[in-house]
């Protein structure tokens, strides 16, 4: 781990050095001790050896150090965020009847990789955060086929459940690869895959994958832009928080649709789970995405969305 975070403070210090500049001193013995004994994990080598080298990051906000990801996680805030995740777990599982099986199943959550579609595991060890809805884990209760101590990314505002590497030490291999391969921009002091806002122009896409994420219709399309999207039906969450028209996913979160969609004479009769291409501008971006619907197509067919899929 420290050739990984020598490569990683050298290409910092040549390309972005803000990246680094929060970067906490060692952890002790006995910070490492105390965590294991508040989580009930012993730590792998690789991460207590990362930790020994820095103690996470001071702030990490924007996220630094590990670019797009989330703030890497110091002992102390490690045990914070394990115990957040299963307050907030207990809550959740409360609060939403539907098993993981079905909602794979009906796509209302995504799942990639070997790893089990629950809100959280104790056996979850979380080691970045970000916005406190991401957050990127060593799993040592993987799914089927899954290797104990792989990296998991959990957003729960996206609906999105997925292995991202390995190990602990895959995951900044890969990284620190990257970085001095030139696969991120510099943007702001950090480094960035984050698309510019010109990436999506023209804005009316076919494919799925191509879409504009929420994040960025929230942050760069104005009031009255058009916009082609493909949206999934989210059963049960046509009133939620007292909002007019249905709630609907998309890639990276939700959005309140209005207009011929939400009104059509025909929405009661329409099942649950149906994809939809939908044209429609931009009627709010904050604190909701709403965008006002004037025309949809029903893709009932696995066939129908393959089209705009694949």
């Amino acid at each position: 781990m420290q050739t990984l975070w020598d490569r990683l403070e050298a290409w910092a210090a040549n390309n972005a050095p803000a990246m680094a500049e929060d970067l906490a001193p060692a952890a002790t013995s006995a910070e490492i001790e105390e965590l294991e004994a508040a989580v009930g994990i012993v730590l792998p080598a690789e991460l207590r050896e990362s930790l020994e080298i820095h103690n996470g990051e001071n702030d990490g906000w924007p996220c630094k150090i590990f670019a797009d990801r989330g703030a890497y996680l110091s002992t102390q805030r490690i045990a914070e965020q394990w115990n957040t995740c299963r307050e907030n777990a207990s809550q959740m599982d409360a609060m939403y009847d539907n098993d993981p099986d079905e909602l794979m199943r009906d796509g209302v959550i995504d799942v990639e990789g070997p790893v089990r579609p629950v809100v959280f595991d104790p056996a979850w060890l979380p080691i970045m955060e970000c916005n406190g809805d991401v957050f990127w884990a060593l799993d040592f209760a993987p799914g089927d086929g899954g290797t104990r101590g792989q990296v998991i990314e959990v957003d729960w505002e996206g609906c999105s459940w997925k292995v991202v590497a390995p190990s602990f030490h895959a995951l900044f291999d890969d990284y620190v690869n990257e970085l001095e391969s030139g696969a991120f921009r510099i943007d702001d002091g950090r480094p960035t895959k984050e698309r510019l806002d010109s990436d999506y122009v023209p804005r009316t896409l076919q494919k799925f994958e191509e879409q504009p994420s929420h994040d960025h219709l929230a942050r760069y399309y104005d009031v009255g832009d058009p916009i082609d999207l493909i949206v999934s039906a989210v059963p049960g969450f046509d009133e939620q928080d007292g909002r007019s028209g249905l709630t609907f996913k998309i890639h990276g979160g939700f959005v309140t649709l209005k207009g011929a969609l939400a009104t059509g004479d025909d929405s009661e009769d329409k099942p649950p789970h149906h994809f939809y291409k939908i044209k429609a501008k931009t009627a709010q971006r904050k604190p909701d995405l709403v965008l006002d619907v004037y025309k949809f197509e029903i893709l009932e067919s696995h066939d129908e969305l393959s089209r705009y899929t694949t």
